[in-house]
């Protein structure tokens, strides 16, 4: 999601950064009740589609591991207006002891850090995940991911 001002810097409630647009508070809750929080495309860059929220929309999307919907490992990535590449993730019952599901920053605008190669970005986003305790056919399926990458950056020269 686009940067919320806390502090009202200005006057400024709400930035869009994929339209650069600053909003009020009242011109933002106006923009959510005329759209009823539409997922409407306000912006297109290299061919992904932003929403007023900063939410690619079309992101890339690789199946690290998709046994089910109950049960896979996506990452998901994006490229913004200025080049870089952001990254994300949606998953399902992918630890030891756990059947939790979740993601994270599935191609906004502003989660975390950027990346001048969307390769980068996803072994990034590989190596966050070889930290937890994972089941072992998602160890595995990450480290083949990773590896697959890393051959395909060094084919590049």
């Amino acid at each position: 999601m686009g940067k919320i001002y806390g502090n009202f810097k200005d006057g400024i409630f709400y930035h869009c950064a994929a339209i650069d647009k600053d909003f009020t508070s009242e011109e933002w809750y106006k923009y959510c009740d005329d759209t009823r929080y539409s997922d409407a495309i306000v912006a297109t860059y290299f061919g992904f589609q932003w929403n007023a929220h900063d939410v690619c929309r079309n992101p890339h999307v690789l199946d690290v591991l998709n046994v089910s919907y109950n049960d896979h490992l996506q990452i998901k990535t994006a490229q913004r207006k200025d080049g870089l590449w952001v990254v994300g993730y949606d998953y399902c019952n992918i630890e030891v002891g756990s059947d939790a599901c979740g993601g994270g920053g599935s191609g906004c605008w502003y989660d975390g850090e950027t990346f001048s190669t969307e390769d980068k970005a996803i072994i990034a986003q590989l190596e966050y995940f070889k930290g937890k305790n994972l089941k072992s056919k998602y160890k595995d399926a990450i480290n083949k991911a990773i590896f697959d990458r890393k051959c395909k950056q060094l084919t590049l020269f």
